[in-house]
């Protein structure tokens, strides 16, 4: 297969309009499948409209209804992957036939994974593990493209941090003891022990934070293995509880138990801990205990209220190993990754560079036609920027290069509120 990943689905619906100018489609040698989250792809109106907007509540939501869902008929999905194997479909696509299918475009896409030639995923879908192979996707022997790597590295980063709060943890902490007490007679008893080990853990890090509640505000850098030393887990094998974890699919049954409400709680176990916020402790909970430090930082941002733990990832060549290693090649495609040297460095550190090739077009405009003009006396600083002296002397100076360049002018603006 080909892994297409780049920033935006925009992009991405891009890509998949310029396949299907391609003589290859055109022939019918390939499937191209779009790929998205939930929260993209969902129909289901109901549902929409009672997430208010919320990733984390659109998860609760789809998990609770299961089957039952009204798009999830067994003729529905049929249909929508008939469909989608005789022609290439963006996001857009896919909903439109959903919809007259009756069929799920979130799970009609995942199923479809196994009969695509070209997958076109966001950068969360390929470079986290976790979203890979919730998707399907398996990297082995397959070709790897990342579009606008330039951004690459700051998206590795962000994908393999994560954060949790008082809250999140203590909201956990409810709903696996509700759940442990409502099977405590059910229950293995081997899955009785490893359930309340994990419950302990996170009792101690609940106390931890409770501990830093009341301290000056700002941000301040904890290292891991002091953590688990100061919050009294050192001795605790995190490793053996996560695969618990994965293994049993213990965050599945304990969402099927919850049964969330509207408004986040129930009655039975209190403020009820969201799929989000579940699945973001059993990630800290591994990544956090178990990182390597010369990667991860660990920060405590202060709070009185709700202090949280960030695990922050600091080099994205250790994550991204996991890509290299797998696929078949690798192509980082961007307009902008000079230097390139820092960039191969931080992301291939272990790729010998025999292994590396690189190719560089040429710029569009010719260098003759090139007029670098610095501006001076312009104070653009954001405390500043938005005052009517400065937008008006913008506009003067905007005016006046509109004057002299009767072929059209193209303006960068650091945003659309600054824009408008």
């Amino acid at each position: 297969k080909i892994i297409y990943a780049s920033r935006t689905h925009t992009q991405l619906k891009q890509f998949v309009d310029e396949v299907k100018k391609t003589v290859w489609w055109k022939r019918g040698d390939f499937r191209v499948v779009q790929l998205g989250s939930r929260m993209q792809l969902c129909i289901n109106d109901e549902v929409k409209k009672q997430s208010k907007g919320s990733t984390d509540k659109l998860n609760d939501l789809c998990a609770n209804l299961g089957s039952s869902c009204m798009y999830l008929s067994k003729g529905g999905m049929s249909k929508l992957n008939d469909r989608m194997r005789a022609s290439p479909m963006d996001i857009e696509d896919i909903m439109k036939m959903g919809r007259i299918d009756k069929g799920c475009p979130y799970y009609a896409s995942k199923k479809a994974v196994s009969f695509a030639s070209v997958l076109a995923v966001p950068y969360a879908g390929l470079l986290s593990e976790t979203s890979r192979r919730g998707l399907g996707i398996d990297l082995e022997g397959n070709v790897v493209i990342i579009d606008e790597a330039h951004n690459i590295i700051d998206a590795v980063n962000s994908t393999h941090s994560v954060e949790v709060s008082l809250k999140s943890c203590t909201a956990t902490v409810k709903s696996m003891t509700a759940y442990l007490n409502k099977y405590v007679n059910r229950l293995h008893v081997k899955n009785k022990v490893k359930l309340r080990q994990f419950i302990a853990v996170l009792k101690k890090i609940v106390s931890w934070l409770e501990g830093h509640k009341n301290v000056e505000t700002g941000g301040v850098i904890v290292p891991a293995g002091e953590f688990c030393f100061a919050a009294g887990i050192e001795g605790v094998n995190i490793l053996d509880l996560v695969r618990f974890s994965q293994e049993s699919g213990l965050f599945k049954k304990l969402q099927g138990f919850i049964g969330m409400k509207d408004d986040g709680n129930n009655t039975e176990v209190g403020p009820a801990a969201s799929v989000g916020q579940m699945y973001a402790v059993e990630t800290f909970v591994l990544k956090a205990l178990t990182a390597d430090t010369t990667y991860h930082r660990l920060l405590l941002t202060k709070d009185p209220e709700n202090p949280t733990l960030h695990l922050a990832s600091i080099f994205a060549g250790q994550p991204f190993k996991e890509i290299t290693a797998s696929s078949r090649a690798l192509i980082l495609a961007g307009g902008t990754m000079s230097p390139i040297t820092d960039l191969l460095h931080e992301l291939l550190p272990d790729t010998a560079e025999a292994d590396v090739t690189l190719y560089q077009c040429g710029h569009i405009i010719p260098q003759d036609q090139v007029l670098p003009i610095i501006c001076r006396g312009f104070d653009f600083r954001y405390s500043n920027r938005s005052s009517d002296a400065v937008k008006g002397k913008l506009f003067d100076a905007l005016l006046e290069v509109l004057k002299a360049t009767p072929g059209g002018v193209v303006v960068f603006f650091p945003s659309y509120g600054y824009e408008e």
